[in-house]
């Protein structure tokens, strides 16, 4: 996982092919109403989420994708945990590209002007309570995955 200020974000270019373009597709779509934006293999989700309590939600993880999330406004509480160190919950949904799975997690909190990107081996639960906000506004970029199966 990588979290940093949106204004890095082009530090990371030479390290993951797909992002740049994923930056510009966000670019496009970071005012558009909440739903699913996507052209060619570009998809973007632009979310406005009520948050909750993380404590006891599955962690999710994906094949095909990487996501880059960006917090838009507001600030939202997020779990990690490595996906190999956990145990499935349910199996794979190839066409959805996601997979679930319960335990421990790093928790932290992702405020406004910050991405992170979660890589295929990392488990990730999202739109968790973080502080005095009750609601995010964030993008999700799907980023295709050329890597080797995990």
């Amino acid at each position: 996982m990588i979290i940093d200020r949106l204004e890095n974000i082009e530090r990371y270019y030479q390290m993951l092919p797909g992002l740049s373009d994923a930056f510009r597709f966000f670019l496009c779509h970071r005012d558009d109403v909440p739903g699913r934006y996507t052209e060619g293999e570009n998809i973007a989700i632009v979310q406005k989420n009520r948050l909750s309590d993380l404590s006891g939600s599955p962690f999710e993880a994906h094949r095909k994708y990487i996501d880059l999330q960006i917090v838009l406004e507001g600030s939202e509480g997020i779990g990690w945990s490595s996906a190999s160190d956990q145990q499935a919950s349910a199996e794979y949904d190839d066409e959805k590209d996601v997979w679930f799975f319960n335990g421990n997690s790093l928790d932290m909190e992702i405020p406004a002007g910050v991405f992170y990107i979660c890589f295929p081996w990392d488990g990730h639960h999202c739109n968790g309570i973080a502080g005095q906000f009750s609601e995010c506004r964030k993008v999700c970029v799907k980023i295709p995955f050329k890597g080797a199966d995990v």
